[in-house]
């Protein structure tokens, strides 16, 4: 019962693909806010990236 509660509560942001409408136009500027040199740690050690656009 927790599960399925827990389940519903987390999928009601999720997006669904609508065929007659369509998807929104979108270029590299729409996503240019991620542009940089980030760091941290993740999945065992300390991760650096370089995104360019």
């Amino acid at each position: 019962m927790f599960l399925s509660f827990s389940t519903f509560c987390l999928a009601q942001n999720t997006l669904h693909y609508n065929d007659e409408k369509g998807s929104e136009k979108a270029s590299l500027k729409d996503i240019q806010w991620l542009e940089g040199n980030w760091k941290g740690e993740a999945f065992g050690g300390n991760k650096r990236k370089l995104l360019e656009f």
